[in-house]
């Protein structure tokens, strides 16, 4: 199987077992060493030199490793996460995947991916309301 496919069929995979809740399932594909961040993004007019505004320096919505992403799935496992009860429905969707070439470290062989995720979340299936 090429690279690209091995890449695209585990970013699916890994969609997949967040979608479904299946956290530590999701955990135990991570490395040792994972680094888990998402940046806050900024919405501002256009800089001088064209392109988009981008991201907030030193502003984080997570940054997490191991042994932080370790501990929220525990607390997901206990029951008393009760901002997840009922869980959220959850669909990520994985776009626009880049994926260099591989090289050779230490490490074994690694390739640099990068890709575009929408996440959609609900939480709502009540009925509203009518006083007409």
């Amino acid at each position: 199987m090429d690279v690209t496919r091995e890449v695209l069929d585990f970013l699916h995979w890994e969609a997949t077992l967040l979608d479904e809740g299946r956290y530590r399932e999701w955990l135990s594909l991570l490395t040792e060493d994972v680094v888990y961040r998402v940046p806050v993004r900024l919405t501002r007019e256009r800089p001088p030199q064209g392109g988009y505004g981008g991201v907030a320096e030193g502003m984080l919505h997570m940054d997490e490793d191991r042994a932080s992403l370790e501990m929220r799935v525990a607390r997901l496992e206990t029951g008393f996460a009760w901002a997840e009860d009922p869980p959220s429905r959850l669909r990520h969707f994985v776009t626009n995947v880049r994926v260099g070439e591989p090289v050779r470290t230490d490490r074994g062989e690694e390739v640099e991916v990068r890709s575009y995720l929408l996440l959609f979340r609900s939480r709502w299936d009540g009925r509203v309301k009518s006083y007409v």
